[in-house]
């Protein structure tokens, strides 16, 4: 069992996963703390190759929870961001907030996209990005999972459905590549 502390990372329940930045030689480690009432946050950690030491890039003490990092040509992280929404002083459910960009070198965090950017398409009423899987060369499109919530005039329930999706960062518009059938992201 791996011994987290030494390395500098602190307050995690459980490892996520590791990426590699190849530019900036960085090792970025994600991790997890569980928050009770099967809820938990995720975290990213980074150091050099040539340390031993990590040091947090996200913010520690939020009910944000970074989760899909992908990384960028530009020694760049991008996240998908999702917030703990509380109801009645118990956790009610997460709530997409936002895409944000992390620059390794500086440790500077820069909002890209939130709920109040992307351009809802009819019938749908609501629209999330549930999954980021990558970022073009150039870091202008992301590529993603959107969740299209609404009802039509003939259902009474609300439906949901996800597709695969290239979404412009600079414009907020998206383009709809493949339905993901029988899929809760």
């Amino acid at each position: 069992m791996n011994n987290w502390e030494e390395h500098g990372i602190t307050d995690v329940s459980n490892f996520v996963g590791f990426l590699y930045e190849p530019n900036s030689e960085r090792l970025i480690a994600h991790f997890n703390k569980n928050i009770g009432q099967g809820y938990g946050v995720k975290s990213l950690w980074v150091r050099q190759v040539s340390e031993d030491k990590y040091s947090r890039i996200t913010p520690q003490g939020s009910y944000f929870s970074y989760e899909d990092a992908v990384i960028s040509h530009s020694s760049q992280v991008f996240v998908n961001v999702l917030e703990i929404k509380i109801k009645d002083g118990a956790y009610d459910g997460y709530e997409w907030n936002s895409i944000r960009k992390i620059d390794l070198t500086s440790g500077e965090m820069v909002e890209l996209v939130n709920k109040n950017d992307i351009i809802i398409q009819p019938p749908f009423t609501k629209i999330w990005i549930s999954t980021l899987y990558s970022i073009s060369a150039n870091s202008k499109e992301i590529y993603c999972s959107i969740a299209h919530q609404g009802k039509t005039d003939l259902e009474e329930t609300i439906t949901t459905e996800y597709y695969l999706s290239r979404f412009t960062l600079e414009d907020g518009r998206y383009e709809c590549l493949t339905k993901l059938e029988a899929t809760i992201l």
